[in-house]
């Protein structure tokens, strides 16, 4: 089974196919709704080594020509059992190369892509022909990705907006965030992720009350889920002066990495959201 029959999406399927089918799949398999269940984990971390691969426009490129070299090789060497003689064998393969047309068109056009990006990005030789990790290292880091996450955080939040003009009045227009999740850094993930369980009634109040002031006008973009996923990923991370769970002092502000940093880091919304 290959990366794209697991994501359940054809391999000619968009970026933002992939990402709503792996965003649909961890809602049915995350390990969460079942931490018994051995063979629900090991299908959430094929998922994910799925999507890590097919959302890279590179890997991309690189697994599909080899997706094309399997399927070549497959088609013609489907009549090597049947040789009568020489002449059948060479019109076997030419007849099997003939029915490849589209997909040497394929192969043609991932190389230009390929060559592309290499001149335009600068990724070097070395990083394009470096090998994959070992599927059980893989498996290790899908693994520990889904342990820093709260799938659902906060459930049913439900904020009456303000009118803009008059903040002490209610606009009549009502948001509603089915459900609310987080992902949070490497560095000491395990206390962050008890000091969020923790406080789950205190961020509800304080969210409902911060995202009572919520752009009506940005929530209805189309990139209003980022919008709105922003607002959240403040208020979270906005800590009070008392709060005793803060980022450790050895802690570096200079990462790269938002993985690497103490707290949420990115905040999910698998169900979207409504405004009305």
């Amino acid at each position: 089974m290959n990366h794209y029959e697991i994501l359940e999406v054809s391999s000619k399927a968009s970026a933002e196919v992939i990402r709503a089918a792996y965003k649909s799949l961890m809602q049915r398999v995350h390990p969460d709704k079942s931490p018994t269940d051995a063979a629900m984990a090991e299908r959430a971390a094929q998922i994910v080594q799925a999507y890590e691969l097919l959302s890279d426009p590179i890997r991309r490129a690189e697994y599909d020509l080899e997706l094309d070299r399997e399927l070549r090789a497959s088609a013609v060497d489907q009549y090597a059992p049947f040789p009568v003689d020489g002449r059948n064998l060479s019109r076997a393969r030419a007849s099997s190369l003939r029915e490849l047309p589209e997909r040497n068109n394929r192969f043609v056009w991932y190389a230009c892509l390929i060559l592309a990006v290499i001149f335009f990005s600068g990724w070097s030789i070395k990083a394009m022909l470096k090998g994959d990790v070992s599927s059980e290292s893989e498996r290790a880091v899908a693994h520990s990705n889904l342990k820093r996450e709260i799938p659902e955080l906060l459930r049913d939040v439900t904020v009456k907006l303000k009118n803009p003009d008059d903040p002490l009045v209610e606009s009549g227009v009502v948001l509603f965030i089915p459900t609310v999740g987080v992902r949070v850094g490497s560095l000491d993930a395990e206390n962050a992720i008890r000091h969020l369980n923790n406080t789950r009634e205190r961020l509800d109040q304080k969210l409902r009350e911060a995202l009572a002031s919520a752009s009506y006008p940005d929530l209805i973009k189309a990139d209003g889920e980022r919008y709105l996923a922003e607002k959240i990923l403040d208020v979270i991370n906005e800590k009070p002066a008392d709060d005793v769970a803060r980022t450790p002092a050895d802690a570096s502000a200079s990462k790269a990495d938002a993985g690497d940093h103490y707290g949420v880091v990115e905040v999910l919304l698998p169900d979207s959201y409504s405004v009305k």
